[in-house]
């Protein structure tokens, strides 16, 4: 297990003074990165190799969004590796111990030269931890959505990408809670598949879909699939107990 404590600055707050799931989303990228960088296994390393990381799917369970101003622990370990996916599981606690998120992760390791994914390092294979937790989230499997509700087209901008000049993987975390706006009620999931890598040039329309507490997105590239996602919105207790 791999763990770092950080304190949440003021300016990484929203109307709330809580993390919103975008920033938060970040940090959980970052320790991953930092635990195969204790192993001496650094991004720049894999670069010069024309290697680099890439998500192909999250699940993120929500108990509350972490408040600014505070300190929260985020662990992770890597749970299981496959003949090409790489399993991390992340939690970010607060600073009393208490579980705010879950998240469970698959990687793949890709060959930027040939745009292939590769199998996984013999390095990565070593990270492994069998930790005996039942953590791991279950996955959803994906398709076309047959009807959606709206369709919107939506802008990429520089700010939008990483370091590949591929649309960043938060980014799609902010523009997708951005397009639901609900009184009341609160973020508990949320999954996202990426199918295909999205470049500034590319077209984007954004499909949503809601049914009962899910909303469901589709976000297509030149007219095709690229990324999906759902979220589960549930009401806020804390709320309407006030009430």
């Amino acid at each position: 297990m791999f763990e770092e404590e950080i304190k949440l600055p003021y300016c990484l707050g929203d109307i709330n003074s809580q993390l919103p799931l975008s920033y938060l989303f970040d940090y959980m990228i970052n320790i991953g990165t930092l635990h195969v960088e204790a192993l001496d296994l650094s991004t720049k390393d894999l670069l010069e190799k024309n290697i680099s990381w890439m998500i192909y799917q999250v699940k993120i369970k929500i108990h509350q969004l972490a408040q600014v101003d505070t300190k929260i622990k985020i662990s992770t370990y890597v749970s299981k590796v496959d003949k090409l996916r790489i399993y991390r599981q992340v939690n970010i606690s607060d600073q009393d111990g208490k579980i705010l998120i879950e998240a469970s992760f698959i990687w793949l390791l890709v060959d930027l030269e040939k745009m292939k994914v590769i199998r996984p390092l013999k390095e990565i294979k070593a990270m492994v931890q069998n930790m005996d937790l039942d953590t791991d989230l279950e996955f959803t499997k994906f398709k076309d959505l047959e009807s959606y509700d709206t369709s919107i087209s939506w802008p990429i901008y520089k700010s939008d990408l990483d370091y590949n000049k591929h649309v960043h993987s938060g980014a799609y975390i902010r523009w997708l809670t951005d397009l639901v706006d609900l009184d009341n009620k609160q973020l508990r999931e949320f999954e996202i598949y990426f199918k295909d890598q999205v470049l500034q040039e590319d077209q984007l329309e954004i499909l949503k879909k809601h049914q009962g507490p899910n909303y469901y997105f589709q976000i297509n590239k030149n007219g095709q699939g690229a990324v999906y996602a759902k979220s589960l919105w549930q009401e806020d207790q804390e709320e309407n107990s006030k009430k």
